[in-house]
């Protein structure tokens, strides 16, 4: 999907719903990390704003794909080495 979502910093051209379990929806922005990061080219997901039901879902949002904390997507960590920490 298509869309222009910001938090007033940055702005996302992917997102989703996250439905929390006290029945207040978050949008969240998704991006990928930039060069500099640890995490580069892997998901990002940022906070943008949260309604308390879906009735209070802006209409421009209202189709976003829709996820649970448990489905929502995650990063992998198959970058690190496979050698003990350093200490």
């Amino acid at each position: 999907m298509n869309i222009s979502i910001s938090n007033g910093y940055e702005t996302f051209n992917d997102g989703y719903l996250r439905y929390n379990s006290d029945g207040s929806i978050d949008l969240m922005g998704l991006g990928t990390y930039g060069r500099s990061s640890v995490l580069a080219g892997q998901d990002r997901k940022v906070f943008i704003d949260s309604y308390a039901s879906e009735e209070d879902i802006p209409e421009k949002y209202k189709d976003l794909p829709r996820h649970g904390r448990y489905t929502e997507p995650q990063n992998h960590f198959n970058h690190l080495p496979d050698g003990p920490d350093l200490t």
